[in-house]
């Protein structure tokens, strides 16, 4: 019992964590696909987690936008296909 409610706690922590801080919010968001892009401040600036303007880096904003598109060529291939040609495909190497 105690474990089952320190494992909630610690995720109710992450939660909270990750929807207090605006960057990690929007991420969040669009993983979910509760929205249809991540919005950036411009010119690469953000707000941190203590209200400060700070600024991004190019390289590593150039490196989210990579990363998102990996994720998305990832979620594309993964629906390509019929549920039929992806089930005789999943029986084919179960065999």
């Amino acid at each position: 019992m105690k474990d089952k409610l320190t494992r909630m706690l610690r995720s109710l922590h992450e939660a909270y964590k990750m929807l207090s801080d605006p960057m990690s919010r929007q991420e969040y968001n669009y993983e979910l696909g509760l929205s249809s892009t991540v919005h950036w401040r411009s010119p690469c600036s953000i707000v941190d987690g203590n209200n400060k303007l700070t600024e991004m880096g190019r390289s590593t904003w150039q490196d989210q936008i990579v990363e998102l598109k990996r994720r998305s060529n990832n979620r594309m291939a993964q629906n390509n296909g019929s549920w039929g040609a992806r089930k005789r495909v999943q029986n084919l190497r179960t065999d």
